[in-house]
Order: C-alpha cells, then structure tokens, then sequence
C-alpha cells in the first residue's frame, strides 16, 4: 500500500503506472549497457545487442504496465545497484563508501521482488567474474580475500530473508509464499511455461488491429 500512495497523488494511477513501466524499461537497458561495459567481458557493439534485447523483448509487460510497474522499477534499482558495486572497485576512501553503503540500500530495496533474491547469485558472481578478470585468475581459483571485503554484499539476502521469516510471515491464503522447496513437478511446469514466454512478445503483436487485418 505504501508503494501505491505516491501514484494515488497523480490522479490517474493506472497511466501513471504504465507510464513509469514504460520509461523504465528503457532505463533497464541503458543500465545493462552499462553494466556490460565495466564488466568488459563483452565487446561494445555486443553490450549494445544485449541492451537492446533486454528492452524490446519483454514486450508482453506493455499490456499490464500498472501490474508490471513495481517489478520494472525493482530491476531498474536492482542494476543500478551493480553498477554502483562495480564502481566501488575503482576508488578507495570515502568515495569507495560512499557507493558501497547506497549500493546495499539499493540491493535491499530491489528486494520488494522477491525473485530477485533467487537471481542475486548472478550479482556477487559477476562481481567475482570481474575481480577474477582483472587479476588474470582462473575461474577456478577463487579470489578469497576478496570474498571476505565483499562479506556483507554476500549476507545481505540472508539477513533479509531471515527478518522477513521472523517478522513479515505470511498467513491465511498467502502461507508459504516463497518459502523455498525443491518440488520436481514445480520445475517441470516452470519449464513447460517457458516456451509461452518466448512466445510473448509474438502474441502482443498478433493482438495488434492492423496485424488482424492482414
């Protein structure tokens, strides 16, 4: 509720929302860009590709922009957040705390999405991929020390997730929600579901008027 009041003041919260969805989707991918650029593991014009995919092909969310609005803006601030933690390599004494402190509240807001907990891993392990790189490492030995400086980027999902268990639980028909399970006919119907994901973007544009009339 306290994500929705500031919409409520702009009088029409559905195109507000879908508005923010739109204009977000965009910040997504100038934020991959980037991201892909520091990271340095692309070539620029594949950084520029993998953008433009991450904003064209979830075509689908134009159709819900006032569902879809809270989850864009948590990836957008989810990003925003790496990139602040890859700048964080590049500067030493208050500068390097001074992105480093706004990085985590950043990460901890991005969790108003709760998958973005499940794909955190891929956060810390760029990061390592990264550092890695720089030190002309091989993926198999683990830069230790490292690690250890990045300790609370490492525990911050698990300090979140254990204050939500302890102070937030879900009741009534909502029990349960995201607790975590290894079910293999849950992992069959999330693959299953995977082929209609594709299929998306296809569909949005078969709804078009002029599509039909073709």
């Amino acid at each position: 509720y306290f994500w929705w009041f500031p919409f409520m003041l702009r009088g029409d919260l559905v195109l507000t929302s879908m508005v923010l969805g739109f204009v977000s989707q965009f910040h997504i991918g100038y934020l991959v860009y980037r991201v892909a650029i520091k990271s340095s593991l692309l070539e620029p014009i594949d950084c520029l590709v993998v953008a433009i995919i991450s904003v064209a092909f979830p075509a689908y969310k134009l159709l819900g922009g006032c569902i879809y609005a809270p989850y864009v803006v948590s990836v957008v601030i989810f990003l925003a957040a790496l990139l602040m933690a890859l700048h964080t390599d590049d500067v030493n004494g208050w500068r390097h705390y001074a992105l480093r402190f706004p990085a985590l509240l950043l990460v901890l807001a991005s969790f108003f999405m709760a998958s973005i907990i499940v794909f955190y891993g891929s956060f810390f392990l760029l990061l390592l991929l990264i550092r890695q790189r720089k030190l002309e490492s091989p993926w198999y030995r683990i830069p230790w020390t490292y690690l250890i400086r990045k300790i609370d980027f490492l525990m911050l999902p698990f300090v979140y997730w254990t204050f939500k268990r302890c102070f937030c639980v879900p009741y009534g028909y909502h029990a349960g929600y995201n607790e975590p399970a290894l079910r293999a006919d849950w992992l069959i119907r999330g693959y299953e579901s995977l082929s209609l994901f594709v299929a998306d973007p296809f569909l949005l544009v078969r709804s078009f008027p002029w599509s039909a009339k073709a």
